[in-house]
């Protein structure tokens, strides 16, 4: 109901106790057993209609979909009732059953997602009826291409944790996380042997359908408790049986005492689940509204001129909601002439004007600095797994930024010059984060180069060398009144170095000592 046919939780609970009233209603007058000798207590052929039923009532089709926004019910009307249980575009939902002929072998796995063709055509209330088809309660069923006979999992798979943890692993194998919530259906009473062959019997079949021993496994293998999470009603329900449908309300109220006493358990879990599924999986997102601000440098406080440049560049790096892409910009010029100051300056300036925007900064001078400055974002970003030795650290980061649910960011790549540590299909540049929210800000003296990583032409704004009245200004800064009495002189010497910020302060830093 949950995973195939996307129904929510409070429809879920009202179907289950319709289907449990129509299903659950013994054949006879005697009391149902697990005795055998009167065949199965309860009705294949009810549990089937029961399904059928709560299928058309909720079907996912688009057609019926629109039926039930207009106001009218599908539920005698909907032609989907034999529907596919596989659909690779609902939540990865699986369902267990073993083979009548080997119920010692491991669970087959119903798959809403599989492609394999043997149980390609087994419909949602087929497997539904396998997974339910408890030996003595209800008939086994034949399913798939082979005819195969199923009962349900019941016998060593009642509690199926531990191997879906298996099938999560082989489904996301690049996944170090995991979030696992395990819900029991309340814990059964103490398992005894008295002097008895029945009571031998009674007893193993406890063990064998007993859920607490996976349970136990699973808390054991993952003891740090940040990833594992078991609920389970302790008390007040081991003596409610299948067919107790009508003690709805005592399974409520003591669920709901538990959920009172457990309310601090809950607590960690929720938010341990919201943190992984705001990061796409990974668990890896800062929460909400935390922002970071990463800059190696202090702020130029002698930084001059260059407002027109940086009006242009503050108008395109700047937090937007109204794209739908990730804003990229270049500045490019030769070596010297401040670029890097120019792109510190953008930094604090966004900084100050768009305070819920994340700053990064990105030395691309080699790959490990490259990979440092990666691992140090992952780190304030508190991405699990970071630190690890064989921690993909770049592709970590990227995730994280790329998942919309890390808010805006600009992230700036100092000295992007290589191309061959940067482009191609293998440069580091496949590393770097996409987000509508985002913005990626390169510094460069190799134009092609950043063509080639994605800025549009209008968006690379060349940076030539100070003019006079710029050059003039930076060496105020950096001298003396005295050191710049000759205008003459001055304005010889800002000629003679070309008006680069960089020989300019080389040389005035040399005069100031």
């Amino acid at each position: 109901m949950l995973g195939r046919l996307r129904m929510p939780t409070d429809e879920c609970i009202q179907a289950y106790r319709d289907f449990a009233r129509r299903v659950f209603t013994p054949k006879t007058t005697r009391k149902p057993t697990s005795d055998t000798a009167f065949g199965p207590a309860f009705s294949a052929k009810r549990h089937e209609d029961a399904i059928k039923s709560i299928i058309r009532q909720f079907c996912p089709e688009e057609q019926c979909k629109n039926c039930r926004k207009e106001g009218q019910s599908t539920a005698e009307t909907c032609p989907h009732q034999n529907v596919p249980f596989r659909d690779g575009t609902c939540t990865k939902t699986i369902v267990l059953a073993i083979t009548r002929d080997n119920i010692d072998a491991p669970p087959t796995l119903f798959r809403t997602y599989d492609s394999s063709t043997a149980f390609e055509a087994c419909t949602i209330w087929e497997v539904a009826q396998a997974t339910s088809a408890a030996v003595s309660f209800f008939e086994s069923i034949r399913l798939g291409r082979d005819n195969i006979e199923f009962v349900d999992a019941a016998f060593g798979y009642n509690n199926p944790c531990e191997v879906l943890v298996q099938e999560a692993r082989r489904q996301f194998p690049d996944r170090r996380q995991m979030r696992i919530l395990s819900i029991g259906s309340g814990l059964g009473d103490v398992v005894t042997i008295k002097d008895s062959q029945e009571s031998i019997i009674r007893a193993l079949e406890a063990m064998a359908a007993s859920s607490k021993k996976v349970a136990h496994n699973l808390n054991c293998q993952f003891d740090d408790h940040s990833e594992y999470f078991r609920f389970n009603v302790d008390q007040g329900l081991k003596d409610i049986t299948l067919w107790d449908w009508k003690n709805a309300s005592t399974i409520s109220a003591n669920t709901h005492n538990y959920l009172a006493e457990k309310e601090r358990a809950i607590g960690r879990f929720v938010d341990s689940l919201t943190d992984n599924v705001s990061s796409g999986g990974d668990g890896c997102l800062p929460a909400t509204g935390r922002r970071h601000f990463s800059i190696p440098f202090e702020r130029n406080r002698d930084f001059v001129g260059r407002e027109s440049i940086l009006e242009q560049l503050l108008t395109c790096v700047a937090p937007s909601v109204n794209r739908d892409y990730c804003q990229r910009t270049a500045i490019v010029g030769l070596g010297g002439v401040g670029k890097t100051q120019i792109a510190l300056e953008v930094a604090f300036r966004v900084n100050e004007k768009h305070p819920d925007c994340s700053v990064f900064w990105i030395p691309a001078i080699d790959a490990v600095g490259f990979r440092n400055a990666f691992r140090k974002i992952g780190q304030l970003l508190e991405i699990r797994g970071i630190n690890d030795d064989k921690a993909e650290v770049e592709e970590l980061v990227k995730t994280t930024l790329s998942n919309e649910s890390a808010g805006s960011w600009l992230l700036i790549v100092d000295n992007a010059d290589s191309q061959d540590l940067l482009g191609g299909r293998n440069g580091l540049a496949r590393h770097l984060p996409a987000s509508r929210q985002g913005s990626l800000l390169f510094t460069s003296r190799n134009r092609a180069l950043v063509v080639d990583l994605g800025v549009p032409v209008p968006n690379i704004l060349n940076v030539e060398a100070m003019n006079a009245n710029e050059g003039l200004k930076f060496l105020e800064t950096h001298l003396a009144e005295s050191q710049m009495s000759n205008w003459n002189d001055t304005a010889k010497l800002l000629e003679v170095l070309g008006y680069l910020p960089l020989a300019l302060k080389q040389a005035s830093a040399y005069m100031a000592r």
